[in-house]
């Protein structure tokens, strides 16, 4: 009986822990193309509207001197502050909405990250298998976010023989620039918390 009792207890701990790691599939994924594509746009969303626009106006700006379909990843997800969602809609749903007159494209949407290392690990876990390869990827996000972006990007993404590309919106808040030299410091704690949810 105290052994029963004891594996209850365990089984009930397991599954209070299991509940906090997210299950697959974690992407949704819509298609108006049966062609392969080669290409890679990958779009890093942001809590901020007007930095979010500008992202996708990048990304959509960029898109022009590509040829053929594009594989979108649109990585984001709805923001909390202390447990209450800031947002009803996520970041990616948000960005999907500004490709509707986009040419032809399959769109991966990445709607669970909440930060630029979890936006790395979803594509990491989809690109690894996906089944598909890829000539060429193009990261959109902001000039100021580049440094960090880019440092978890090497660290945490094995692009093989993929062209890597950046495209950095211009648009910036007020403390963009000094909340992201205290964002810098945490690179290999929020790395690591990333790598754990894949």
């Amino acid at each position: 009986m105290l052994f029963y009792i004891g594996l209850i207890g365990v089984v009930t701990v397991i599954s209070y822990i299991m509940n906090d790691i997210p299950t697959y599939p974690l992407l949704e994924v819509f298609s108006n193309t049966n062609t392969n594509t080669n290409h890679i746009i990958l779009v890093l969303g942001s809590n901020d509207k007007t930095m979010l626009k500008d992202r996708m106006n990048t990304a959509v700006s960029m898109s022009a001197n590509i040829t053929g379909p594009i594989t979108w990843f649109l990585s984001g997800g709805v923001k909390n502050d202390n447990g209450i969602h800031m947002y009803e809609e996520s970041e990616s749903t948000k960005m999907m909405a500004l490709l509707n007159n986009n040419k032809k494209k399959t769109i991966i949407l990445d709607s669970k990250s909440s930060n630029t290392a979890e936006n790395f690990a979803h594509f990491k876990y989809w690109l690894n298998t996906n089944g598909e390869s890829y000539t060429h990827l193009t990261i959109v996000t902001s000039a100021f976010h580049y440094s960090r972006a880019n440092t978890m990007f090497n660290e945490m993404v094995e692009p093989g023989d993929m062209e890597v590309n950046w495209g950095l919106g211009s648009f910036s808040c007020p403390t963009c620039w000094a909340d992201e030299r205290l964002h810098i410091r945490n690179i290999s704690n929020d790395v690591n918390n990333a790598m754990f949810i894949i």
